[in-house]
């Protein structure tokens, strides 16, 4: 039995190394304080390695994870095919370190293969024999372009009879940015990958129990790239599918979650960088913590702290925000309409929304609009304007604003006109630093107004508002604002690309006169689903494909995502469906059409449905349907127990929303998540409350 002394240590290991122990141990590989590494120490579970072997020329078996870039990192060299200069460097910055304390880097100026080369002890080569994979983590630094040539990384095994043994990925997964890491699983026999659904092609055999080398490496176009290497450690059948435990850069610095499949850190508000060692604009650093100056916790919105749409307060205080207090821009186009029935009108509205957002049971809406000002007359013939002209052949006013085709046809509403001088002197608020109306952009951004509301007749053909439409930032995970251009397409449909960008996110819905809350409600659901299913705010994203039924290709594992892609509409416009979407046989059994392919889902929760289909509906807009179905909606994020639900759950809402499903859309909004509710992801992570998420 061989015993192994550590330098330093201050005491002897002892053991033996059987079948199931895979990562390299030989004694002398724990000795780092012996190479030109001196005082680089390897981490806790790479120097704790019990060495054992018959002779002291027999190959040593690896050590399930241990890390070949910790372990005796002298014994890597660095060489290019073409000769050309290249060097190895130990890199021990918390940046630039994803496993123990220290990475390797290959610069080289190679225009060919360059390699990082591990060399066994000369008397003590590799026994890999059993060993399923070789894992590591690799990045690349590469300026060429093209940049790689050939799929990178590349891995070469060496025996101690100098054959080598190539393995190549069936795709490049090595990045190019010097920043971003990918964990790779080398199968050594080749083939599927246990990580990255990435396949591996093996060329060359070689002598497995006695490896005297292995080498890491890439070729480019051009010339000259650096390859940076951490985690090198093999594993064996049974630990590939979960690989070694893996860190992220500095740990995320304590303000951020390490996702160690994809080595990255997701930073909480306010922290950026790749370790979360940085602070976002408008943050500052307050004992260890990106904070906001001047911070305050309100738990109503706005306040004295954050006023304006898109405020970072918001995401931060999110969880603690249960009532908001938007302000409203109601402007009205209609020629024949009572400024008194339009009052009334905006008023139905503003109460569906806040019963909308009411808790299941009953208590305080969490969506209180208020108005911003007095609905803002555009009629024609009011307020000194002249009439509308002889044979004008619209309901809405010359002030609607109109896009024309070249054939000076009407396309669509023109919203570039909201954020126009013209319009804005209507608005009643004045610039005080210009002494000019205020522009819609200006009252956005200093939190005037948070939304606009366009009353509009569609009574006659005209140029069409959409239902709604938002223009809003992009958000990670924790809430972090991103960088680059906003989505137009937050809402029903996209802004041109003519229309201002405030800096600020910004939703106008339409009203139409002639309908009433239900429709405003109708308009305002397909908005949430347009803003929670296109990765725009991922944290509602993460909830509400699930909740909505926007999952059903990965639940179900049918060729569609939605009800919506189902091909069943009213063609003809005739009021009947051309085609049944769906049947239910059973009560937690349904059959879905498609086109003529059908798909039977059993069993079958139809959760909470969405705009077009409440969860029993057989075809679009069909709210009414007293047929029972299994759904947890009532349970969603809680036992997800089913239970039977049709129309009788939401009818008693329609009194207060009688079109367009509007009873049906305030169970919908009733049952997502809010501040204070019980729902909460599988891993007990809670699900963040809906309604501050409009205001991002």
């Amino acid at each position: 039995m061989n015993v192994c002394f550590f330098p330093g240590r201050g005491r002897i290991l002892l053991g033996a190394i059987g079948a199931i122990v895979l990562a390299l141990a030989a004694c002398e590989h724990g000795v780092d304080e012996t190479g030109p590494d001196v005082g680089a120490k390897p981490d806790q579970q790479s120097v704790e390695l019990v060495c054992s072997s018959p002779s002291a020329r027999c190959p040593t078996a690896p050590v399930a994870c241990a890390d070949l870039a910790e372990l005796a990192s002298w014994r890597w060299s660095a060489r290019a095919d073409d000769l050309a200069q290249s060097t190895r460097t130990l890199v021990t910055t918390r940046l630039d370190v994803v496993r123990g304390l220290r990475a390797l880097r290959l610069t080289t100026a190679s225009g060919s293969l360059a390699w990082l080369r591990y060399a066994a002890p000369s008397q003590k080569p590799i026994n890999a024999t059993g060993v399923a994979a070789l894992e590591l983590v690799v990045r690349g630094r590469n300026t060429n372009s093209p940049t790689w040539q050939g799929n990178a990384p590349v891995v070469a095994l060496v025996d101690t009879l100098g054959r080598r043994r190539l393995l190549v990925p069936d795709r490049g997964v090595l990045s190019s940015d010097g920043a971003t890491w990918t964990r790779v699983s080398v199968p050594l026999a080749g083939g599927p990958s246990a990580r990255g659904g990435v396949s591996w092609s093996g060329t060359g055999v070689v002598d497995l129990g006695r490896l005297a080398a292995i080498e890491i490496g890439a070729d480019t176009w051009g010339a000259g790239f650096s390859l940076d290497v951490d985690g090198v450690a093999f594993v064996s059948a049974a630990g590939a599918a979960d690989g070694c435990a893996v860190d992220c850069p500095a740990r995320c610095s304590g303000q951020g979650t390490c996702d160690e499949e994809r080595v990255t850190c997701e930073c909480d508000v306010g922290a950026t960088g790749a370790g979360c060692e940085r602070c976002r604009d408008g943050f500052v650093l307050e004992q260890g913590r990106c904070v906001l100056p001047n911070d305050a916790a309100f738990t109503e919105w706005p306040n004295d702290a954050s006023r304006a749409n898109s405020d970072a307060w918001l995401a931060v205080h999110h969880d603690e925000v249960e009532v908001l207090r938007p302000k409203v821009l109601v402007l009205n186009f209609v020629n024949p309409s009572n400024p008194q029935a339009v009052d009334a009108l905006v008023e139905d509205v503003r109460t569906a929304f806040e019963e909308a957002s009411r808790p299941p049971s009953g208590g305080e809406p969490a969506l209180q609009y208020q108005m911003a000002r007095s609905v803002v007359d555009l009629r024609d013939g009011v307020g000194g304007r002249a009439a509308p002209p002889a044979g004008y052949p619209f309901e809405n006013s010359t002030l609607f604003p109109r896009r024309t085709n070249a054939d000076g046809s009407f396309r669509t509403a023109d919203y570039r006109a909201l954020f126009s001088p013209q319009l804005a002197g209507f608005y009643g608020y004045v610039d005080t630093a210009t002494n000019v109306p205020a522009d819609l952009c200006t009252l956005v951004n200093v939190g005037a107004v948070h939304e606009v509301w366009a009353v509009v007749s569609g009574a006659v053909a005209d140029s069409g508002f959409a239902e709604t439409l938002e223009i809003k930032p992009f958000y990670d995970l924790a809430g972090n604002k991103k960088a680059g251009e906003p989505t137009r397409c937050a809402g029903n449909g996209c802004f041109e690309a003519d229309v201002p960008f405030c800096g600020r996110s910004l939703r106008v819905l339409a009203i139409n006169y002639q309908r009433g809350p239900g429709c405003a409600l109708h308009s305002f659901g397909h908005g949430v689903e347009g803003m929670g299913t296109r990765g725009i705010v991922p944290g509602l994203d993460a909830w509400f494909t699930s909740y909505a039924g926007f999952d059903l290709r990965a639940r179900y594992g049918v060729p569609y995502g939605s009800m919506y892609e189902l091909g069943c509409e009213d063609a003809d416009g005739n009021g009947e469906p051309d085609s049944t979407c769906a049947e239910y046989p059973l009560q937690d059994a349904a059959v879905l059409h498609n086109r003529g392919a059908t798909s039977t889902i059993y069993p079958y929760d139809a959760r909470c449905g969405n705009v077009h289909f409440p969860p029993n509906a057989t075809w679009h807009y069909e709210y009414g349907s007293e047929r029972p179905v299994s759904s947890s909606c009532a349970n969603f994020g809680q036992t997800g127990q089913p239970v039977a639900v049709d129309a009788r759950v939401w009818n008693g809402f329609e009194q207060m929303a009688p079109d367009c499903g509007g009873g049906f859309l305030i169970w919908w909004l009733r049952n997502m998540p809010r501040h204070g509710s019980p729902q909460a992801f599988a891993d007990g992570t809670t699900m963040r409350s809906m309604w501050p998420y409009l205001f991002y």
